[in-house]
């Protein structure tokens, strides 16, 4: 964890009901039990594949909410600070209706007189939580495809026995890797879907037949658009 402390407090997203209500209730509380260890610093249970899927998703997300907030409460600290200073000389901080001081002149006060004085108030930051994504992989003419966790839910579901997460990061580095490469937009969701079919396929084969090493090539999955 990035916070180098225990957390008092992080969040739960409404959405995390969809992928949760695939779980058993024992998936459900392994689930829970592992997120408040990670959030206390003790040593994580041990979880099932099912379970490991979205405590990865939910992992992603405590340790991004854990930084931004880190980084706000650091700006903040700041703020507060420079917010307390005093003012370099009294002219700053006293002004009467009928004159200005000046350096070096001396100021004869009757009576209360309102004084003011400058502050520095800090700008409210977006404490907003960030959504919840797992991953955002480059598209072409820039920008980025956001795949969420209840895609990754999805996926998952849609090929039990493979490790999502894990084929996720595989692509990114590939994109990365090679930027001529990159598919549209639009596109994405098929480049995806045909990534992760031709990798679930090859763990069938190795499951079938250990010695069978041979993959479709890798432009099968799509030319690009």
């Amino acid at each position: 964890m990035n916070t180098g402390q225990n957390q008092e407090s992080f969040i739960l997203y409404a959405d995390y009901i969809h992928p949760i209500l695939h779980l058993t209730q024992a998936q459900r509380g392994d689930l829970l039990t592992t997120a408040l260890c990670y959030a206390n610093r003790m040593e994580l249970p041990a979880l099932d594949q099912a379970t490991a899927v979205l405590w990865e998703i939910w992992k992603n997300n405590i340790d991004r909410n854990a930084e931004k907030w880190e980084e706000v409460r650091q700006r903040r600290s700041v703020a507060g600070r420079k917010g307390g200073l005093a003012p370099r000389h009294p002219c700053e901080a006293e002004r009467s209706n009928a004159e200005q001081c000046q350096p070096g002149e001396a100021v004869n006060v009757n009576g209360t007189v309102p004084v003011t004085v400058p502050v520095n108030v800090p700008v409210k930051e977006d404490t907003s939580p960030s959504p919840p994504h797992f991953i955002s992989l480059p598209v072409r003419n820039g920008g980025n495809f956001v795949v969420t966790s209840e895609d990754v839910a999805e996926f998952a579901r849609q090929f039990p026995g493979l490790n999502v997460p894990a084929v996720l990061q595989n692509i990114l580095r590939w994109l990365e890797d090679n930027p001529g490469k990159h598919k549209t937009a639009d596109y994405m969701p098929t480049f995806l879907h045909n990534w992760l079919a031709r990798d679930a396929q090859s763990c069938h084969r190795k499951e079938a037949s250990p010695h069978d090493t041979s993959l479709p090539p890798l432009d099968q999955l799509g030319t690009v658009l």
